[in-house]
């Protein structure tokens, strides 16, 4: 049995990547000679069972965590299993991080690693351990409770992301994350080669989170780690979810000069600014698509000027009609994100979101829509202090956060009632990029899969999600269509 038992809790959104947050945190410890054990909710049906076995043997603590949403309650069992077999529990993330005392208010809950863990954790794990003494007052980086006293240590510096351990590939099968992006990337995985993101963004956690500080791999480090997936996974394609991927250009360019040279062939996509991408030369694009990249994600989030100015994200509706031209003459996908719902947005201004969306992909086989997704005031972020003026009440417990889904469960109760009435009826159209009224079928049976079988088998929903692929171009125009035009 394991030392330290880390708990991945069950997501009800997107595809199902590696649990990255968990082996980072555990990277650090196992080299100090401690074991741990990953036990994830989305791919273990009997993860219960597993996790009262690991417990049985009391391990040094149980660790978990959540971005906010639904995920809090896998998070939630989890952590009161534990509690009462008698186990320390240790929570990280975002959700944690932004609420520590409220999140250490749960009885089930002893300690909270606020911000980036991978150190914080390790101190905590030397500490619960007996190799070092002290009070849990000298953590930097940690929150804790003694008896209904509740104490928030200052924050720990960021970590230098070159110095990082070793990847612990024993801990889970990187197969069971693996996707299909087709034939050019069978294997397809995700990875982030930095953290944090300098802008003021009124949506985002990574104002409270990140403090608005960057910091990346160097290319080196950044081509090594690529290399040995490649290498032992024999991996084709990376998704790189770094929130900020462009804020070293000459990073990238390295990076992508060594793939070049190495002739690393694999396929990869990344989340980028529009601002970002307005700046890249031709020259420089032209060598990302040579190196291999071949979708971008953008974060359009708006139609309405005015609406953009408000959540103060420094990009324009230009900005997005010249990325859609651009992706047209190079050949590379761009998807593009929206969102409705923002405090104070009007149905007139949730139209022009519509328009603009059919404006982009009209007549460009390039473009990919996703969204609209709902707003949701997500603690401590610009843009939540607005919504709580504005009537948002926000909740007071880890339970009350685990029901503020924002994709389409929760119709925001700081815009005006026009406003959730619009909301409502356009949700059916557009949740998450999912399900539409002729897509219904579909979408129950992919639920019916995951509640029988978390993730159902690999068969199952390949079938499923290549029928949702051809019908949903087709069926996003013509939902689209009709909206833009009201």
């Amino acid at each position: 049995m394991s030392d330290i038992v880390l708990v991945r809790p069950r997501t009800t959104y997107g595809e199902l990547y590696l649990p990255w947050n968990l082996m980072y945190i555990a990277a650090p410890v196992i080299r100090k000679g401690y074991s741990v054990s990953i036990i994830d909710q989305n791919t273990d049906a009997e993860w219960k069972k597993s996790l009262r076995s690991e417990i049985s043997s009391k391990p040094m603590c149980v660790g978990t965590g959540a971005f906010t949403g639904r995920m809090i309650e896998g998070a939630l069992e989890a952590s009161r299993i534990a509690h009462e077999a008698g186990v320390t529990t240790v929570w990280g993330g975002v959700h944690a991080s932004l609420l520590p005392e409220q999140t250490l208010q749960d009885p089930s809950v002893d300690y909270v690693v606020v911000g980036e863990g991978d150190a914080t954790f390790e101190e905590l794990v030397d500490r619960l351990s007996g190799r070092t003494s002290g009070s849990p007052g000298d953590i930097l980086g940690l929150a804790w409770k003694d008896g209904t006293r509740i104490t928030v240590n200052p924050p720990r510096p960021h970590l230098d992301l070159d110095s990082l351990a070793p990847t612990p590939w024993g801990l889970t099968d990187p197969v069971k994350y693996f996707h299909d992006r087709g034939p050019r990337a069978p294997r397809f995985m995700d990875f982030c080669s930095s953290r944090g993101c300098p802008y003021n963004c009124g949506f985002c956690y990574n104002v409270a989170f990140h403090k608005r500080k960057w910091r990346g791999m160097s290319a080196e480090v950044f081509f090594g780690r690529v290399k040995e997936m490649v290498e032992r996974f024999g991996v084709r394609g990376f998704i790189f979810m770094d929130d900020y991927f462009f804020a070293n250009m000459e990073r990238i360019v390295r990076f992508s000069e060594l793939l070049l040279k190495n002739n690393m062939q694999i396929v990869w996509e990344v989340q980028c600014r529009l601002d970002a991408f307005d700046q890249m030369s031709d020259e420089i694009l032209a060598l990302f698509v040579r190196a291999g990249l071949w979708r971008f994600h953008f974060g359009a989030e708006s139609g309405n000027p005015g609406i953009l100015e408000l959540m103060d994200k420094k990009i324009t509706l230009d900005m997005a009609r010249r990325a859609a031209e651009r992706a047209r003459r190079f050949r590379v996908a761009g998807c593009f994100y929206f969102m409705l719902g923002f405090p104070g947005e009007t149905p007139e201004e949730m139209l022009d979101t519509y328009a603009f969306m059919n404006e982009l992909a009209k007549g460009n086989p390039y473009v990919i829509l996703l969204g609209p997704y709902i707003y949701v005031p997500y603690p401590e972020t610009p843009l939540y202090h607005r919504a709580v003026e504005l009537g948002f009440v926000a909740p007071t417990t880890l339970e009350g956060w685990a029901d503020t889904e924002g994709w389409g469960e929760f119709l925001s109760p700081h815009s005006p009632a026009p406003t959730r009435y619009f909301m409502n009826i356009s949700k059916r159209y557009f949740r998450a990029s999912v399900i539409w009224p002729q897509l219904k079928p579909l979408f129950k049976l992919r639920m019916a899969l995951f509640r029988r079988m978390p993730r159902g088998s690999a068969i199952e929903w390949g079938i499923l999600k290549a029928a949702e692929t051809v019908l949903r171009p087709t069926l996003t125009r013509i939902n689209l269509r009709r909206w833009a035009n009201r």
